[in-house]
């Protein structure tokens, strides 16, 4: 296997169990790689 990645997985601060959730993994799962990196760090902050 080469070192790229397939597919990141998004650790959430909580679980999913309502709409916005959902959205919020629809968001990062299918959105463009600056999208992902944004979610990302705004969750590091």
């Amino acid at each position: 296997l080469d070192e790229r990645r397939l597919l990141l997985v998004p650790q959430l601060d909580d679980d999913v169990h309502d709409v916005e959730g959902l959205l919020r993994v629809h968001r990062y799962l299918f959105g463009s790689e600056a999208e992902r990196e944004r979610l990302i760090d705004d969750l590091v902050a």
